[in-house]
């Protein structure tokens, strides 16, 4: 049996943000700048809606097998995937999220808008 925890996208520095927007004014378009702030700024969208999902739809995805699971929020619950025989505590996954700034921060509109767009470039790979 896995116990592995969840892993979060780290925030993106704001250094980098700033970064891209300044050389964008000045007419440089450094597509390795583009790719890592774009690359970065989706991978922590998809946490947050990850964390959104799992405190608010009470679905959280396996860390091993990416399996969706159904969980129940409450303190002395564990979380359990059957498809590949991972858990973890639920306090444990509250953990893996504290001060990690995860929430939507009252805004379902971005929420909804991102997955609308993630499921767009879906369609459009092909996926």
């Amino acid at each position: 049996m896995s116990s592995e925890r969840p892993t979060w996208a780290p925030r993106l520095p704001r250094r980098e943000i700033a970064r891209l927007y300044e050389t964008d004014a000045r007419g440089i378009v450094n597509e390795d700048l583009v790719n890592e702030v774009g690359y970065g700024l989706f991978a922590r969208c998809r946490s947050v809606l990850a964390v959104e999902e799992a405190y608010g739809e009470r679905k959280v995805q396996c860390p091993s097998c990416r399996a969706q699971i159904r969980s129940d929020p409450r303190k002395d619950k564990i979380i359990s995937c059957t498809a590949c025989d991972w858990s973890l505590p639920w306090t444990e996954f509250r953990r893996t999220t504290r001060r990690k700034c995860l929430d939507i921060g009252g805004t379902p509109e971005l929420s909804q808008t991102f997955k609308q767009w993630q499921a767009n470039l879906k369609r459009s790979q092909g996926l």
